[in-house]
């Protein structure tokens, strides 16, 4: 077992340097601090020790240009108030740009963000059928069926906060974006309908 996770840390060196000759052929240049970085979080089976999480402050991120965004549209299917609206935009955009970060400093971390993001679906899903129940027997007016979403969203983002395998804590805005991103790449909505549960 040892011996496969050695000769696996021995193929991503050589796939990282590799990459860096392919990226540029002109001048094939590798950063010793980067490099450091990279192969630890390769080793990682071995070490310990986890990364610091990047926080991103409320200041830093633009809120222009985010009325696009599918899940705007899905929190005001709920009619949430627009302090909601904005402090969901706000955990959006810097859950992204947290994301952004521990993929620029530690690629390695790719699988254990998507894993993050799977457990955290599945847990809206079942959040979600424990209020479709109630819905389903009681045959729910429209109002009501807008009244449980909220129940439904306010529930799912009160959710103790998962560990991001290999990160340090994570800060309380970092799920609640990322909570925000999969209902804009549709994969959970927080509306109840008939075809979709």
């Amino acid at each position: 077992m040892v011996r496969q996770k050695c000769s696996g840390i021995r193929r991503s060196y050589l796939g990282y340097i590799s990459m860096k000759a392919i990226d540029n052929m002109d001048r094939w240049h590798i950063e010793r601090n980067d490099f450091k970085r990279e192969m630890e979080g390769f080793a990682k089976v071995f070490i310990d020790k986890d990364y610091p999480f990047p926080l991103v402050a409320k200041r830093d991120v633009n809120r222009s240009n985010v009325s696009s965004f599918h899940f705007i549209d899905e929190l005001k299917k709920i009619d949430l108030d627009d302090t909601i609206v904005n402090n969901a935009i706000v955990d959006f955009l810097r859950a992204e740009r947290s994301t952004l970060k521990i993929l620029k400093l530690h690629t390695s971390m790719a699988d254990n963000l998507e894993d993050f993001d799977d457990t955290l679906s599945e847990d809206l899903s079942l959040v979600k059928l424990k209020h479709s129940t109630i819905i389903s027997r009681e045959k729910q007016k429209e109002l009501e069926i807008i009244s449980t979403s909220k129940k439904l969203y306010s529930e799912c983002l009160l959710l103790n906060n998962k560990k991001i395998l290999g990160i340090q804590e994570i800060a309380g805005y970092y799920q609640k974006g990322r909570i925000h991103s999969i209902v804009d790449r549709k994969e959970f909505s927080w509306l109840f309908s008939e075809n979709k549960k």
